[in-house]
């Protein structure tokens, strides 16, 4: 087995961790859907769009999260 590390903020992850216990699903089990489908699809099992609220070239620099210094994902839902 592979083991997958990721840094995001705590808010969302204490987010996440809410929404996938209503699911009765852990992390781990998430991780594993997604990439199995993410296999089985041959691309990302969702839509991913550029946010067109963001449209200079500091793009990629703007969504840096400072407390992690990753890429993160802004507006979900």
């Amino acid at each position: 087995m592979a083991h997958i590390q990721i840094r995001i903020p705590i808010a969302e992850k204490e987010a996440a961790g809410e929404v996938l216990e209503n699911m009765g699903l852990n992390f781990s089990s998430a991780i594993k859907i997604f990439l199995r489908r993410t296999v089985q699809e041959g691309k990302l099992p969702f839509e991913v769009v550029a946010d067109s609220s963001v449209a200079s070239s500091s793009r990629f620099e703007n969504s840096l999260d400072p407390q992690c210094n990753s890429f993160s994902q802004r507006n979900i839902g």
